[in-house]
């Protein structure tokens, strides 16, 4: 298949359909998984959503970035109309950068993004000090109770 890729694309086009198939092929791979794993994250609420969600759409937006404007740039026309010019990738910036911002500034998005993979041990409270000896100190048996001694039997007169 990767042999034949050239021939079934136009002849102007035939120098670059292996290398673009390639980044088609290693982007999905890149930026599937961390899609999916965003996905599970933010539904699960967990506490590192927001940074996985900023790292994930940089990523999307940098593989589509380059993998569009190569292909316009290849000759490739109809890929050349969705390459973008630098206003449309300047507002594009700007749009991730509030984003990116606001998950990972946001007091909302703390409040909801609160489960954590594993919650923090907590030290054990320490024992009351009990017969007057700390908590660490050794470790007695309680005093006995004090029981009145017994009465003498009683004797009939």
């Amino acid at each position: 298949m990767w042999q034949v890729l050239p021939t079934i694309v136009s002849p102007q086009y035939a120098a670059l359909a292996q290398p673009f198939a390639l980044g088609m092929l290693v982007s999905s791979a890149l930026v599937l998984p961390l899609t999916v794993t965003v996905a599970l994250l933010f539904f699960r609420k967990r506490s590192s959503t927001p940074i996985r969600f900023v790292i994930q759409v940089w990523i999307a937006a940098i593989v589509s970035l380059l993998l569009t404007n190569s292909a316009a740039a290849g000759g490739i026309k109809t890929v050349a109309k969705f390459a973008i010019g630098p206003f449309q990738l300047l507002k594009d910036v700007l749009i991730l950068m509030l984003w990116s911002a606001y998950m990972l500034r946001s007091k909302r998005v703390k409040a909801t993004f609160t489960k954590r993979w594993r919650e923090p041990v907590q030290a054990p409270e320490p024992a009351p000090a009990a017969h007057g000896f700390a908590a660490d100190g050794p470790s007695l048996p309680p005093p006995l109770p004090s029981v009145p001694p017994p009465l003498p039997p009683h004797q009939p007169s």
